[in-house]
């Protein structure tokens, strides 16, 4: 594993990457989560598939970078190896605060999986509401994972709504 080396060209660094996932290099995959972010999608991916559950660890760091695609990757790739309680805190805080559309669309399904009752269904039910279709589409699928029967009406509301806007 060369994780001393810190290439700086991109194409090098991709191909480093690639190299590892030919090789089944898991160990250099999840080193590249902490120190690769403009290229995390692509082990994130990868380790997720792969179900590689060590990799948890450094998916959680990511949630906290700055790069709105590696926080995106890092909650599509906790979505598949099962979301860690110790993630909840933090992807609660991304699905209502995060300035990236995406990024708080990413993390509203997600939170579904999770127990939390009132509180996960509130937050899901106030994002449904949320202007942004693509943060709303979220909340519903997390509110179709979550399976409280209180959101029923309010997602059947949501629906009739999207029917009828112009930009449906």
């Amino acid at each position: 594993m060369k994780t001393s080396r810190e290439p700086a060209d991109y194409e090098e660094r991709l191909s480093l990457l690639f190299e590892a996932q030919r090789r089944g290099d898991t160990e250099y995959l999840i080193e590249a989560l902490r120190r690769e972010h403009d290229v995390s999608t692509l082990p994130a991916k990868w380790l997720a598939e792969r179900g590689v559950t060590e990799a948890i660890p450094a998916l959680v760091e990511l949630l906290d970078v700055a790069n709105p695609r590696a926080r995106c990757s890092a909650i599509s790739a906790l979505e598949k190896l099962g979301p860690p309680l110790e993630a909840k805190p933090r992807l609660v805080e991304m699905a209502r605060t995060d300035d990236d559309r995406y990024v708080r669309g990413w993390a509203a399904p997600i939170l579904g999986d999770y127990d939390g009752g009132e509180e996960i269904t509130g937050l899901l039910l106030s994002l449904l509401d949320d202007s942004d279709w693509f943060v709303s589409s979220g909340a519903a699928t997390g509110l179709g994972r979550h399976g409280d029967v209180v959101a029923l009406g309010p997602l059947k509301t949501r629906l009739r709504q999207l029917r009828r806007s112009p930009h449906a």
